[in-house]
């Protein structure tokens, strides 16, 4: 089969490729490569590049059917592949090899391969995927390896893969993906396989930044869903996403496992659903330190058959903050706005300010706004917990668990309205089972059943021992908490 190929050198115009293996087109020689017609052939990779600086160019044709439609040979640099369709390849639409460099995918679609759409290879330095679409890949739509650095993906949509959006995989400390952006970036029906659980997947990561990122109608019924995953990453910025419409057996919005030293701020998790598991809007465990959560949403979102969190922090993860952060109609079997629980080990210095946790409902147990248990040293201010439902159970505002409570926690300017249980005596603002030295301040509790004692049972009456419980509790002080009763 004869293919117009034109290739232009940067000096001079000549025609430099070969053939192996059947119709392999093998580029050896820097130079423009203007692809004349389509490619329909199989058996065997359709284009092979052994030189750096080439351009390839496929000129809106379309190359299909190989076994990976372009290959890339380790330690090449300046390379760029652009304009047309790579479709219905056996393995990979582009693969490329160890330790390359300066390396472009633009303006391609990719779809129908049987491993990945782009597979990277370790080493990688300096690599571009902007303005294309990837689809119908059974694996990952973009797998990198480790000790990559500079990546960047901008205006992609990635629909129907089997495996992740994206997965960018380090394995240690020493061989992290570093220096990644990956920014408007729209995807729908990914992780769609019983094998695979993450939409975008992140191990070992550091200075990543996700901007501007959709996922949509992703997920797989039987597996433990993750959206968005970060494993053992660090100064990560997480930013502008909207997560909707997914499903899974479990299902969690952001997952962090280990993950220090970041920001998220506007993400936004509505509109899924656990199916068989829990769900989870944040899920943070395993020694998350130092991150902070800024205007970041969970709404309308479900369990069917378990618990549903908004923010689930626990196992060592301590030292992070929330600002405006919001749970909102959330519903499952039981609710927790924000479950800040340790396990064996007390969770310290979590702070949540101008938070909020309204119209969730619980199913058949427990709502809690907001639930502290082995948890010390935290701050609640300015936060609200309001209007939440346990028709079959009880309903808390804020709860300080029985046999762990919280310690050395300071509850400020909070206001706890109309958590309503399935009795008077299951409805409260506050309920501190068990605590020791905390601080409650200027909170209002209002119409949290019927009972004047529920409004705020257990928070003592000076909480700080330095000032005069007696002016401390007068109405008009100005540490005063409030508790009103309807007549």
């Amino acid at each position: 089969m004869n293919y117009f190929i034109k290739i232009l050198n940067f000096i001079v115009v000549f025609v430099s490729f070969s053939l192996v293996t059947a119709h392999t087109i093998v580029i050896d020689q820097p130079g423009f490569i203007s692809l004349g017609d389509d490619i329909n052939e199989s058996g065997f990779d359709l284009f092979q590049i052994t030189a750096s600086n080439v351009i390839l160019d496929l000129s809106e044709h379309i190359i299909s059917n190989g076994n990976s439609g372009v290959v890339i040979d380790s330690d090449l640099s300046n390379i760029i592949i652009r304009n047309g369709t790579i479709t219905n390849q056996a393995n990979h639409g582009i693969s490329i090899g160890q330790n390359c460099s300066t390396i472009r995918i633009e303006n391609l679609t990719v779809s129908s391969c049987g491993k990945n759409g782009v597979k990277v290879e370790s080493g990688v330095v300096g690599m571009f995927i902007t303005d294309s679409f990837l689809s119908d890949v059974t694996q990952a739509a973009i797998s990198i390896k480790e000790d990559t650095e500079n990546i960047r993906m901008k205006n992609l949509t990635i629909n129907h893969c089997g495996g992740p959006a994206a997965e960018l995989i380090g394995s240690s400390i020493g061989n992290r993906v570093r220096d990644v952006l990956l920014e408007e970036i729209t995807t729908s029906f990914c992780s769609f396989s019983s094998t695979y659980s993450h939409v975008f997947c992140i191990q070992y990561g550091e200075n990543i930044t996700l901007d501007s990122i959709n996922i949509t109608n992703g997920g797989n019924t039987l597996c433990d869903v993750r959206l968005i995953e970060l494993e053992n990453c660090e100064r990560c910025n997480v930013k502008n996403i909207v997560a909707s419409g997914n499903s899974g057996g479990s299902l969690k919005g952001i997952s962090l496992i280990n993950t220090q030293s970041s920001l998220f701020h506007s993400c936004n998790v509505l509109n899924n659903e656990a199916l068989t598991g829990k769900f989870k809007g944040f899920d943070l465990k395993n020694g998350s330190i130092n991150n902070f959560f800024e205007q970041c949403c969970i709404f309308t979102s479900s369990s069917t058959n378990d618990a549903a969190y908004g923010f689930d922090i626990c196992q060592l993860s301590k030292e992070n903050m929330f600002r405006e952060c919001d749970v909102a109609a959330l519903k499952g079997v039981n609710v927790y706005g924000f479950d800040i629980t340790g396990s064996t080990v007390a969770l310290e210095f979590n702070i949540l300010e101008h938070c909020q946790v309204t119209r969730c409902v619980a199913t058949t147990e427990n709502v809690i706004g907001y639930h502290i248990g082995n948890a010390d040293k935290g701050t609640l201010c300015c936060c609200v917990a309001s209007y939440n439902n346990a028709p079959s159970g009880m309903a808390v505002g804020l709860l300080m668990r029985e046999g762990d409570g919280g310690n050395l926690w300071a509850v400020n300017e909070c206001k706890f309205v109309r958590n309503i249980g399935n009795s008077d005596t299951n409805s409260y603002g506050i309920k501190v089972e068990t605590g020791t030295g905390n601080i409650f301040s200027r909170n209002f509790a209002f119409d949290n059943g019927a009972i004047a004692s529920n409004q705020m049972y257990g928070v003592p009456a000076g909480s700080v021992t330095q000032l005069n419980p007696s002016n401390l509790n007068t109405a008009d002080g100005p540490w005063a908490n409030i508790v009103v009763t309807p007549q």
